[in-house]
């Protein structure tokens, strides 16, 4: 299934979202790829992707991340970020971008 997202997963206080056992994540972290993260730019500035660079930094492991960005005038961009932001996939690097953004903007394929 090349291209198929894997999880998309949402940690909300609220108590509601997606909920995904333990082993069932543990079988999407051995099946990732990639993981896209989506930002619109007209609700993040230059001090929100540095707080996700910090993020990605504290995960390290050996997915690559690429970046999707919505721009304004509705172009978009979609860079692969360096080894240096390549990341394993854990809860906290999932909840600390949604504590950044304020929403889900992660994507395992």
């Amino acid at each position: 299934m090349r291209g198929a997202v894997l999880v998309a997963v949402a940690v909300l206080s609220s108590g509601c979202g997606l909920f995904v056992t333990r082993q069932d994540f543990d079988v999407v972290k051995a099946q990732a790829k990639e993981m896209t993260i989506r930002v619109d730019t007209t609700r993040a500035d230059e001090s929100t992707l540095t707080r996700m660079a910090d993020v990605l930094s504290q995960s390290k492991g050996m997915i690559p991340v690429r970046l999707h960005m919505a721009l304004a005038g509705g172009a978009e961009v979609t860079l692969s970020l360096g080894k240096d932001f390549r990341v394993e996939v854990s809860d906290p690097l999932f909840s600390g971008l949604e504590r950044i953004f304020g929403e889900q903007v992660a994507e395992l394929r």
